[in-house]
């Protein structure tokens, strides 16, 4: 058996921007200058405590830390409605796969309540055996450990898991996982730490026989 993980912000869902754009937010409140684009390019699918202690220094107290986790959440919430539009290619390469019975699962960064969202919104959330997210396990990306859970929980050996990431936190994730990575990536020539690079999802959905998955 062969079972598909995809990541969700940057990959299902455009919403790393959201991410980028609330946490420059609360950073720039706080007298720290960073861009979301910066964000995105250092920190996307690393876990929130780890973006903010990078930022705001290992000093960084874990009372102010969990407020600031906090109220990220509460400003993501209030802004998702109107911010979660589909990767390119995204609903359509889950509903094909979905429809030929692979195993699928969303394995995020993004609390649960959130995924949640985002897969309603997208109107997917049916196609998908399993969810996992970073707030279950002791480590975030770029530990295994969210992708572990998954694989867990499709009940597939992790090296029958193909994981489809866009951040290179999530591609080390799957790497130690033991698990095949394709990297979704704006520029195809980028280095990244992944066993194959497509530009856009639609490329899964023209050449399915990058998936690897077992003939009918």
């Amino acid at each position: 058996m062969a079972a598909i993980i995809f990541d969700m912000d940057g990959v299902l869902s455009d919403t790393q921007t959201l991410h980028a754009s609330v946490e420059a937010e609360l950073f720039a409140e706080r007298g720290e200058t960073i861009s979301p684009e910066e964000i995105t390019e250092r920190y996307a699918g690393v876990a929130d405590a780890e973006v903010f202690r990078a930022v705001m220094g290992s000093s960084l107290d874990a009372q102010t830390l969990e407020g600031l986790i906090r109220e990220k959440w509460v400003r993501m919430m209030q802004r998702a409605p109107g911010a979660v539009r589909p990767m390119e290619g995204a609903v359509e390469l889950v509903r094909a796969l979905a429809a030929r019975d692979v195993p699928l699962a969303v394995a995020s960064s993004s609390p649960l309540r959130f995924i949640d969202h985002v897969l309603d919104v997208l109107e997917i959330a049916g196609c998908f055996h399993v969810r996992a997210s970073a707030d279950e396990v002791p480590h975030g990306k770029p530990a295994p450990d969210v992708f572990l859970l998954a694989a867990r929980r499709l009940a597939v050996e992790p090296r029958h898991c193909t994981v489809i990431e866009d951040a290179v936190a999530g591609m080390q994730a799957a790497a130690r996982a033991g698990m095949r990575c394709i990297a979704l990536v704006a520029d195809p020539a980028r280095p990244v730490p992944a066993d194959v690079r497509v530009t856009t999802l639609r490329e899964l959905l023209d050449r399915p026989e990058i998936l690897q998955l077992p003939t009918a």
